[in-house]
C-alpha cells in the first residue's frame, strides 16, 4: 500500500554476500552475520537493507506509486543461483479526502440540470456512490440530476471505496435549489378590508421562495412599502383603492402578485343643503310656486337620513346620498326652519338647518 513499508527477504546458504537486483539496478551487500550489511557502494536511504546470517532483508520505508510494477530478486553478481522475480503491485487512496468540481455548496435554479463531480487520489482505482436521503442516486463519480426540483433540496454525500484495500473517504455537497414565488401570494387578512378612517392598517402578504423573495407595495403606481408588510398609519378617506403587492426572487427572476381593496369607512359630512331651483341659491320662495329641498351627504358606508320641520320628522330614507322633498304649492305654512341628518355605521351623525322663508300673497277683503 502506497506509504506503507515492504520488505523483501532473501534467504541464503552461501554467505556472506547478496545482491538486489531492482529492474536493472544492482545493490551488493556483504554481511557480518550480525545484522549489519557492508555495501560495496553506497545504498539509497528510502531501502533499509539487514544482513543477518543466512537472512537477508530489503525494506522499502514508503511505497509509492512510481514503484508499481518494478520487478525485484536477488542472487549474486558471480553468477547463479538467483531468486524467484517478484512484480510489485502498489495500491493506494483514497486519502482521508475527497475533492469536488464545485463549491461544497450549490445553488440552482428549479428546473435546472445539476452535475458534480468527485475524485479521489486511488491507485488502481477506486469505486464511487453518490446518496441522497439514504438512497444511493449514482454508481460514478458523476451526480447528474436533470430537472432538478425543490424537493432535492439537501446533503449529497459521495463515497470512494477501494476494493483492493478496503479504504474509503466520503465528501459531502449541499444542493440549494431556490425556486419561487409561483403563481400565488398569500395575505394574512381578506382581500378587501373595510377600516374605519383613523384607524391603523396592516397587511402583510407572502410567497413560497426560496432563498428568499423581494417584496413591494404599490398604490396608484407609487411604491409605498419595500417589504412583506403594508402598513399605514390613521388612515384617510383619499386612500381608498388597491394595493398591490409584487414578489421578485432576485436569484429565478419569476414575479409574482396580488391585490387588496382597501375601502375606508367614514362618517356623514352633509355637503349641501339648498333649495333646487335655478336661479337663486337663498331659502326665499314665493307662495303658491312648487319648491324641491335637497340635502347632500358623503358617506362611506351610504347613509341613513331624515328631513325634519322642526321636530317634525318630514321623510327619510336609508342607504343614500342625497334626499329631496317636493311641495307642489308653497304656502305661508311652508315656512320654517328645516334640518337634514345623516347616520351611518361610523361615529356620530351629521346635520345641517336651513331656514325657508316663504313670501305670502295677501289678498284683499271685499265688503
Amino acid at each position: 500500500m502506497v506509504g506503507s513499508p515492504f520488505t523483501f527477504t532473501c534467504r541464503t546458504v552461501f554467505p556472506p554476500e547478496v545482491t538486489w537486483f531492482v529492474n536493472d539496478t544492482e545493490y551488493m551487500v556483504y554481511g557480518s552475520g550480525r545484522g549489519k550489511c557492508y555495501p560495496d557502494s553506497p545504498l539509497p536511504t528510502h531501502y533499509t537493507f539487514n544482513c543477518r546470517y543466512e537472512i537477508f532483508t530489503l525494506t522499502i520505508n514508503s511505497v509509492n506509486i512510481s514503484q508499481h510494477g518494478t520487478v525485484w530478486r536477488c542472487g549474486f553478481r558471480r553468477g547463479r543461483p538467483e531468486s524467484n522475480t517478484i512484480v510489485l503491485e502498489v495500491r493506494g487512496g483514497p486519502g482521508s479526502s475527497l475533492h469536488v468540481n464545485t463549491s461544497s455548496s450549490v445553488y440552482v435554479n428549479e428546473m435546472d440540470d445539476v452535475a458534480v463531480s468527485c475524485a479521489a487520489d486511488c491507485f488502481l482505482r477506486c469505486d464511487y456512490t453518490w446518496i441522497f436521503n439514504g438512497k444511493t442516486i449514482s454508481n460514478t463519480s458523476i451526480l447528474s440530476v436533470s430537472g432538478i426540483n425543490r424537493t432535492q433540496t439537501g446533503v449529497y454525500t459521495c463515497t470512494a471505496v477501494n476494493p483492493d484495500t478496503g479504504q474509503t473517504a466520503n465528501t459531502t455537497v449541499d444542493v440549494y435549489v431556490q425556486h419561487g414565488p409561483g403563481s400565488t401570494i398569500r395575505l394574512n387578512t381578506p382581500s378587501k378590508l373595510f377600516p374605519e378612517e383613523g384607524s391603523d392598517v396592516a397587511v402583510s402578504c407572502a410567497a413560497d421562495c426560496f432563498i428568499r423573495c423581494d417584496y413591494t407595495w404599490k398604490y396608484n403606481d407609487k411604491t409605498v412599502s419595500n417589504s412583506a408588510i403594508l402598513s399605514i398609519s390613521r388612515i384617510d378617506k383619499s386612500q381608498t383603492g388597491i394595493y398591490t403587492c409584487s414578489a421578485v426572487n432576485p436569484d429565478t427572476r419569476q414575479s409574482a402578485n396580488t391585490t387588496v381593496l382597501v375601502d375606508v369607512l367614514y362618517q356623514p359630512v352633509i355637503k349641501r343643503m339648498q333649495l333646487k331651483k335655478p336661479d337663486t341659491k337663498e331659502a326665499v320662495v314665493d307662495e303658491v310656486r312648487p319648491i324641491t329641498l335637497i340635502c347632500v351627504v358623503d358617506s362611506n358606508p351610504t347613509s341613513s337620513m331624515k328631513l325634519f320641520r322642526g321636530r317634525q320628522l318630514v321623510r327619510q330614507m336609508t342607504n343614500v346620498t342625497s334626499l329631496e322633498y317636493t311641495w307642489r304649492e308653497a304656502v305661508c305654512q311652508t315656512s320654517g326652519t328645516y334640518s337634514c341628518e345623516a347616520e351611518n355605521s361610523v361615529k356620530s351623525p351629521a346635520r345641517h338647518t336651513l331656514e325657508l322663508a316663504v313670501e305670502c300673497i295677501h289678498q284683499s277683503t271685499i265688503w
